[in-house]
């Protein structure tokens, strides 16, 4: 079907429509969607590009690529410590293991001392 002027359709209560396999949709200039709660589900991978980097979303975690600007608090939960914390507290509470955990060790003692 080829519209070559303006089309508006309405519906009054819900619409469905099932692709059984490739949906693509391209808009010259805006697409613009506005609701109070938006859902999106992908089985592998999900892929946001644009001229200033990617976000994917898969099996692996969250990639961003590109400068990443964060205005406003960053709230970090979760996740394994750093691999240097974990020497640090080797360092300072079990035996050396290693002579860099050995030097951090020594250290903190003098540290105590003074």
């Amino acid at each position: 079907m080829d519209v070559y002027a303006n089309q508006e359709a309405t519906t009054g209560r819900d619409y469905k429509h099932i692709v059984q396999r490739k949906a693509q949709l391209e808009v010259g200039q805006l697409l613009k969607h506005h609701t109070k709660h938006a859902k999106m589900d992908a089985e592998t991978k999900m892929r946001l590009a644009g001229p200033g980097g990617t976000i994917i979303i898969d099996g692996k975690g969250i990639t961003l690529k590109g400068k990443v600007t964060v205005k406003g608090d960053l709230v970090t939960t979760g996740g394994a410590p750093d691999k240097i914390e974990t020497l640090s507290f080797l360092a300072n509470e079990g035996e050396g293991l290693c002579q860099v955990c050995e030097a951090m060790k020594n250290k903190k003692k003098e540290a105590e001392k003074n």
